[in-house]
């Protein structure tokens, strides 16, 4: 999904709000915005690069302008905590459903609502429990969670791959259910930290299994994966890609996946939504 209008002010905007979670230092904060922006009139018209590539040069400028290897990581804490509190109620949710795993997808989906920083979206970690409850009983912009468990159905082998921090609580329930069904999960998660990503040292501590790299990146980066991430890209049955930035990247190379993959976000941003052809703000799992 190439560069959208709306992309550049959200991206110079985010240059501001990484620079003051990295540092406290105006000067900073100041040279972070100045220095991402020259490089961004000079290389990110409308059209000609994929959001989630721009979004990581800026990332990839505040951290070595502030010293700072993982700004987000208080924040990281923190939605992990909010979601460990919501867990058992998702849990209830699940059980008590007419179709627990139907159930069990809306929670991954209403779980990627827990995202910072993107324009015109107001997110607060500690107001998220009334949010994710009202998520939980919202209509689909696109539910083709009939499509995504008729392939799991028959799967072997499920690649997972994830994306935000507290949401992350969530999808371990997804693998957790995989594994004892008997099928191969290998989990996907960021080299090093990047945004509010999971990294694969993080995704190890909490017990996903057979986790493996997809980059540095925001989103997948196919230069800097694992090759053991590139092997089950190209051979896992299912793949199951969370979150904004991974469709970003994902939908430049459709064709290498079609017939396997699945999305399960929610549309945030005005871009991802017009690009998936839904409402801004509503759910998405959507079967490619």
């Amino acid at each position: 999904m190439k560069l959208a209008d709306e992309c550049i002010p959200c991206l110079m905007d985010r240059a501001v709000f990484e620079a003051r979670l990295a540092s406290d230092d105006e000067d900073v904060h100041r040279r972070c915005q100045e220095e991402f922006g020259h490089w961004a009139r000079d290389n990110a018209q409308v059209g000609s690069k994929v959001a989630a590539e721009v979004g990581t040069h800026r990332f990839r400028t505040v951290v070595r302008l502030s010293g700072c290897p993982d700004p987000f990581r208080e924040l990281k804490a923190r939605s992990d905590e909010v979601a460990e509190t919501l867990l058992p109620e998702a849990r209830s949710f699940i059980g008590r459903s007419e179709d627990e795993r139907r159930a069990l997808v809306r929670v991954l989906c209403a779980g990627n609502a827990m995202d910072f920083g993107v324009a015109d979206y107001a997110f607060d970690v500690n107001d998220f429990a009334g949010g994710f409850r009202e998520l939980l009983t919202t209509p689909f912009g696109v539910d083709d969670t009939d499509e995504l468990f008729e392939r799991l159905d028959e799967a072997q082998w499920v690649l997972l791959i994830l994306d935000n921090h507290g949401e992350c609580v969530f999808d371990l329930l997804l693998a957790k259910r995989l594994v004892e069904a008997g099928i191969r999960v290998t989990t996907v998660a960021k080299g090093v930290p990047i945004l509010n990503d999971v990294t694969v040292a993080e995704a190890r501590a909490m017990g996903f299994p057979e986790v493996v790299s997809d980059g540095d990146s925001v989103g997948v980066n196919l230069d800097e994966a694992d090759p053991a991430f590139i092997e089950a890209l190209d051979e896992a049955d299912v793949i199951v890609a969370k979150g904004m930035g991974n469709f970003e990247t994902m939908s430049e190379f459709h064709e290498r996946v079609e017939g396997r993959l699945v999305y399960l976000l929610k549309a945030k941003c005005a871009p991802v939504a017009r690009a998936l052809g839904v409402p801004r703000g509503c759910l998405v799992v959507k079967c490619l």
